[in-house]
């Protein structure tokens, strides 16, 4: 397997990660005014979230897990198959 998608699968697994932990928080937020900010790996997505719309923006991040999920799946199959078949490339059959 190259370097190149090993490492791009751990990012994406990573950002999944950090995603869902974010679904979870927003999920538990406990809200005591009009409405709570909204950050993202040190990012400030939206500064100004009203209460009714902390699911939808919950729902992003979940969404978002799901889909780096996937494509951290699909980059690691990708390195594994192009491993194999250049393994293959480069064997020789027995003499």
């Amino acid at each position: 397997m190259r370097k190149t998608p090993a490492v791009l699968t751990i990012i994406f697994l990573i950002l999944a990660l950090a995603s869902f932990c974010k679904f979870l928080e927003l999920q538990n937020a406990v809200v005591d005014g009009d409405g709570i900010g909204v950050y993202f790996l040190c990012f400030e997505i939206n500064d100004r979230v009203p209460n009714e719309e902390i699911p939808i923006y919950a729902h992003r991040f979940l969404n978002t897990a799901l889909i780096l999920t996937v494509v951290a799946v699909i980059s690691g199959l990708a390195g594994v198959l192009e491993g194999a078949r250049g393994d293959a490339k480069t064997s020789r059959p027995p003499d």
